[in-house]
């Protein structure tokens, strides 16, 4: 989901979970669903069973909160080319390659913006095209190996209505000590997440259960609090960064979104003429 140099899983962003024990109790009594299907329609949530290229387009608004007001800000338009590779101990490796750019609120990707509350014009931080590969264990177990054990991820329940299923997802990630390499996000206390965010992954029961299905629809809806990033130029203005994003698999790359596909283009020739090649080195 991603929003900086990092993975989007660090804030919405493609994640699993730490297992089914992780989740809030009773996550899994409404209704009662036998831990073999918890387990498959976990995976197919995540879209982990899908083979060969898998895209995925994400966007969202940015807003700055403060004592029960809310100012929009700016948005963000993200798309990820992602492979999923089975492992012979049963784990799967996800690799992903992701790319973000920040918008106005028409959602024209810009090269300056103003801030509404100061009124100065600031370019944003410098783009580049993130790579990451995320481990998720045949437990459920989710690892990243870029972030390590400050990535903390858990489902923290299940919704069923009808046709309907929604998992119920909290993700956030710690800073590195010291330099955190991104220039976009703040670095401060190691112990206090850069940012938290609760995810709602919803897909219907008809699909998820469906014999040997590996590709069903998705779609996703997510909220992140964390600090205002130092690009925007803040100050000491109060209260905190609101980020507010839907994303949804997409069946082919003639989906993405135009303007993000012309602004890559632009920038990362190499990643839209071959992503697969760039997944596989």
């Amino acid at each position: 989901m991603q929003f900086g140099e990092f993975s989007r899983r660090k804030l919405f962003g493609a994640g699993v979970g730490f297992g089914l024990a992780s989740a809030a109790p009773g996550a899994f009594a409404q209704p009662a669903v036998p831990p073999a299907t918890v387990h498959r329609r976990t995976l197919l949530m995540r879209g982990l069973l899908r083979e060969g290229l898998v895209v995925s387009a994400l966007k969202g608004t940015f807003y700055a909160v403060e004592a029960g007001h809310t100012t929009p800000l700016h948005g963000a338009v993200m798309c990820s080319f992602m492979k999923h590779l089975k492992r012979p101990d049963g784990s799967i490796e996800t690799r992903t390659i992701e790319v973000e750019w920040y918008t106005d609120l028409d959602g024209n990707i810009f090269d300056q913006w103003k801030n509404p509350f100061t009124q100065e014009m600031v370019p944003p931080p410098e783009r580049r095209y993130f790579r990451n590969s995320i481990i998720t264990g045949a437990d459920l177990s989710r690892r990243s190996e870029v972030l390590g054990d400050r990535y903390r991820e858990h489902v923290v329940g299940w919704r069923e209505e009808g046709d309907d299923v929604w998992m119920l997802n909290e993700l956030s990630t710690l800073p590195a000590p010291g330099k955190i390499g991104l220039d976009d996000l703040a670095a401060g206390d190691p112990t206090i997440p850069i940012a938290t965010e609760l995810g709602t992954y919803h897909a219907r029961r008809s699909e998820l259960d469906a014999p040997g299905v590996t590709n069903v629809r998705i779609e996703s809806y997510h909220s992140c609090e964390g600090a205002f990033r130092p690009w925007q130029k803040m100050g000491d203005h109060p209260g905190y960064l609101l980020l507010l994003v839907f994303n949804r698999s997409l069946n082919s790359r003639d989906e993405l979104p135009p303007e993000w596909v012309a602004e890559t283009e632009k920038h990362f020739p190499e990643l839209l003429r071959s992503p697969e090649k760039i997944l596989d080195a």
